[in-house]
């Protein structure tokens, strides 16, 4: 979505000050959340903008919500309530089920993590840390669809939204900085002042160290100070673009396309989860790991492109990359002919959706058929009829078989 510049500079800057704070924390405590709300819109361009940074130093995320005109925030809350309307149930509580799981190892499982982590070259994040933020967002109306078709968005924020903004404030291994980028860092000594002022319309100037000065137009809308561009864009980007893709991605018969796709990652993402409580050695908890990030890999690339008719739907899908793979291995010498009938009819027989794929090697041996997306390797299994199925492994999603 086009959300502009001049609001990115603002949420930048605030975000920069935020973690410029958080580095110098030594203490391990969780800070009290404030509640303290401004008592009025800043009568200011750049008075909104300190308030901003003023409120989320004091763990407000409550003011980037105050920031808006009062017919921004019911835009949306109103975008909220329409995707909680929208999203399937089932995929949304199994999915939040899933994450309590997630939850879980990471707080009984922190050994094992480290110990893979390191082996990877990465380290330093205290992981029990991450599952009470988690924690912080399951206990929230986040987590009840049924409440979120009434939540207020601003309460969402200035609550869960303080209270996650402290805890990420109580860890610094986290790196925000890195994850924010260099520009933040160079941001933290950011000065606003104003530049002209003339009834609704004024100039900000933006400077911080090692960066040439920024200008900045707003307008006053509702008694609120905005950037110009995002009071001309707001329209098109919330009734348009987001709309839009609500309309298309949660579509109906979208929805009924791709459930069962997307419950059958949950399910075996939830095995997964299941394997790594249950592990015993840093052996096979790296195993599962390694398959939970298979798992993962296959669901980012399901998720798309992030902006309506970004993807052709007729585009073939990367090399390589994975959606839903199966692998059907086929015992015994096939000719090339065979061999093509069986990828037909094996991709025939997949899960329906404009990502397909399959890839066929063979030798003297047998015949392998990657293919995808498949969700339910079982009942997948289950539709080769021509073949005599020897084994089906889940967690490799490998099928071995000879032709009848």
């Amino acid at each position: 979505m086009r959300v502009r510049q001049g609001f990115l500079l603002i949420v930048a800057a605030a975000w920069s000050l935020f973690a410029t704070g958080c580095g110098q924390d030594d203490s391990p405590q969780v800070e009290k959340v404030s509640a303290a709300a401004p008592e009025g819109p800043p009568e200011t361009a750049e008075g909104a903008i300190r308030a901003v940074v003023s409120g989320l130093k004091e763990n407000r995320l409550g003011a980037l919500w105050d920031f808006f005109p009062a017919s921004f925030q019911n835009d949306l809350n109103g975008l909220l309530h329409d995707f909680a309307r929208r999203m399937d149930p089932d995929i949304w509580n199994k999915g939040v089920a899933a994450a309590r799981k997630l939850a879980r190892v990471l707080k009984e499982k922190q050994p094992f993590i480290r110990n893979a982590r390191r082996g990877e070259g990465q380290g330093g994040t205290d992981w029990g840390q991450v599952a009470e933020l988690l924690d912080t967002l399951l206990s929230s109306d986040l987590a009840d669809l049924e409440k979120l078709k009434m939540a207020d968005a601003g309460r969402l924020l200035a609550e869960t939204g303080g209270q996650i903004l402290s805890q990420v404030r109580a860890f610094s291994k986290l790196g925000q900085r890195d994850f924010f980028g260099q520009n933040l860092d160079q941001l933290a000594n950011l000065s606003v002042s104003p530049v002209r002022s003339s009834g609704d319309s004024a100039t900000v100037r933006f400077e911080a160290p090692d960066q040439d000065p920024e200008m900045l137009e707003f307008v006053r809308v509702e008694g609120k100070w905005i950037p110009r561009n995002l009071a001309e864009s707001w329209h098109e980007m919330i009734h348009g673009e987001a709309q839009a893709w609500l309309g298309s991605r949660l579509a109906p018969e979208t929805i009924a396309q791709e459930k069962p796709l997307i419950l059958g990652f949950i399910a075996e993402f939830d095995k997964v989860l299941d394997d790594l409580l249950a592990a015993k050695t840093q052996e096979d908890f790296n195993a599962a790991g390694a398959r939970g990030a298979q798992i993962a890999g296959t669901i980012a690339a399901l998720a798309g492109p992030t902006e309506p008719g970004a993807l052709d739907p007729e585009e073939e899908p990367e090399p390589g990359r994975p959606v839903g793979t199966a692998t059907v291995i086929v015992k015994g010498q096939l000719t090339e002919e065979a061999q093509n009938e069986l990828g037909q009819r094996l991709q025939a027989l997949a899960d329906p959706g404009s990502r397909s794929f399959s890839e066929i090697t063979g030798d003297d041996e047998s015949t392998t058929v990657q293919l995808g997306p498949v969700a339910d390797l079982e009942a997948f299994a289950k539709k080769l009829d021509f073949l005599k199925i020897l084994e089906v492994d889940g967690p490799t999603r490998t099928i071995t078989a000879q032709a009848k």
